[in-house]
């Protein structure tokens, strides 16, 4: 497990570990961003004169990059779905401390 965290996954990989985390709708967005990532960084390869060894390799992201992803998207959709609480919560918490007291 440590090895596969510093090494790069490749498109099944990704695809199943959030196929499993998320629905079909979630994963699809997630899976766009990866691909964004991994396109953005064959760009910087080609610019930089980097090729892959075997152009015709499956995607590939890091460990870190999909977990990323992930961490990012699941904060994202946490935050839209506490968004209208919080904006209640903010009206009430005069001293904007995240605490109420008796006197708010």
């Amino acid at each position: 497990m440590k090895e596969k965290m510093s090494s790069t996954l490749d498109e099944d990989e990704w695809r199943n570990i959030i196929l499993s985390i998320f629905s079909q709708e979630e994963a699809d967005y997630v899976a766009h961003h990866i691909n964004e990532i991994i396109k953005q960084k064959s760009a910087n390869s080609t610019i930089t004169g980097r090729r892959s060894k075997t152009p015709q390799s499956k995607p590939e992201a890091t460990y870190t990059e999909v977990l990323n992803c992930i961490l990012f998207y699941d904060l994202s959709a946490h935050e839209a779905l506490l968004a209208p609480f919080n904006e209640k919560f903010s009206k009430v918490d005069l001293d904007e401390n995240g605490l109420l007291n008796e006197d708010e």
